[in-house]
C-alpha cells in the first residue's frame, strides 16, 4: 500500500474512500505461528495451554507492547501535532485510538 496515495485519498475524498483504498491491501486470513515449548522453560506446560486455548477460541494473545523484543516498536506510533494544525483533525481525537491500540496489548 502507497501510504501517500492513501493520505491523498483521505485528504481528497474522505474516510470513507481511503478506507476502501486500505481495505484493498489487507489479507483475508491471518496467520499466526506458535511453536509449542518444551522442560526447558519454565512453566512451558501452562504456556502451551495458553497458546493452544487462544486457537481454540480463534484469538491471537500479543504481549504488552513495553515487553516487545523491539524497543522501538511502537515508538513510531506518534501523532504530529503540527501536521494537524491546519486540519480538522484534532490530536486528541486521533490520540484515543492510538492510546487504545497500545491498551489492547497484554501487559
Amino acid at each position: 500500500m502507497n501510504l501517500h496515495t492513501y493520505g491523498e485519498k483521505l485528504k481528497n475524498n474522505g474516510l470513507v474512500e481511503a478506507t476502501k483504498y486500505k481495505n484493498k491491501f489487507i489479507p483475508n486470513i491471518l496467520y499466526k505461528y506458535n511453536s509449542l515449548l518444551d522442560y526447558r522453560y519454565v512453566n512451558f506446560k501452562e504456556e502451551n495451554q495458553k497458546r493452544l486455548d487462544s486457537l481454540k477460541e480463534n484469538k491471537v494473545w500479543v504481549s504488552h507492547y513495553k515487553k516487545f523484543n523491539d524497543p522501538f516498536e511502537f515508538k513510531t506510533m506518534t501523532i504530529d501535532i503540527e501536521k494537524l494544525e491546519n486540519t480538522e483533525w484534532k490530536a486528541e481525537y486521533i490520540g484515543k485510538p492510538l492510546n487504545m491500540i497500545k491498551n489492547m496489548t497484554l501487559a
